[in-house]
């Protein structure tokens, strides 16, 4: 679908993909081929040191050493031909390999954008877990694409009013653990708790100091009582 739409697709690639060169033109009768030369593994392709260039990227926040070789051939479930990207991380020992269904597109923006895919699996991850995108009972199309975008959208409020908070008080997002005291930002569950504090102090807590009497106390808790049911 992506590539009939020419939309450019990034994934993973096995390391046992079957690929091929493209055909040659050869005048013949009959139907033309659509492969040509199968390729060396890309275990094998790999193992060979030429062809790779030595990159610096900004990958996950830091500044990394990449080794990159690219090769284009025909993959059959892609069925045209693409680019392959056979990646050595700081001098791992094992290498990654990925492919791109666009061949104009940059070695670096290929591998930066694969570099985002991981805050990318968070944030699902997050909506999921602490925000019930999952908890949704949608039967039609609408209500399915309508409860994505507003769990999406929670979130990008959430995410604002943590880093507004954040500017103007300067105050601790978060409970500090003494197996994590390196953190330095806070979680998509420490801006929920966050928040959660905050519409306390704004609410039942504030009432110690706007109301005088025990009776205003009592009237002001069970008109928010009546809001919340």
């Amino acid at each position: 679908m992506c590539i009939q739409l020419k939309i450019p697709l990034i994934s993973r690639l096995q390391s046992n993909a079957a690929l091929f060169q493209a055909p040659k033109a050869v005048r013949k009768r009959g139907r033309p081929s659509l492969y040509g030369m199968r390729l060396p593994s890309l275990s094998k392709l790999a193992k060979s040191k030429k062809g790779f260039l030595e990159l610096t990227l900004k990958l996950y926040g830091k500044k990394r050493q990449v080794r990159v070789k690219r090769v284009d051939a025909i993959w059959k479930p892609a069925g045209q031909m693409i680019q392959i990207l056979i990646v050595y991380y700081n001098n791992q020992k094992k290498p990654a390999f990925f492919f791109c269904t666009d061949l104009s597109l940059p070695v670096k923006d290929i591998l930066s954008r694969v570099a985002a895919r991981w805050s990318l699996e968070n944030i699902l991850k997050d909506l999921k877990e602490h925000l019930g995108w999952s908890h949704w009972q949608c039967r039609v199309e609408k209500a399915v694409s309508r409860s994505a975008t507003l769990t999406c959208s929670a979130a990008s409020l959430l995410t604002l009013w943590s880093l507004k908070q954040a500017s103007q008080r300067q105050q601790e997002l978060w409970d500090p653990l003494p197996w994590y005291t390196h953190k330095t930002s806070p979680s998509m569950k420490d801006m929920i708790e966050q928040l959660r504090a905050r519409i306390l102090d704004t609410t039942f807590y504030a009432i110690n100091h706007q109301c005088k009497t025990i009776a205003e106390k009592e009237r002001a808790i069970c008109t928010l009582f009546r809001f919340a049911a």
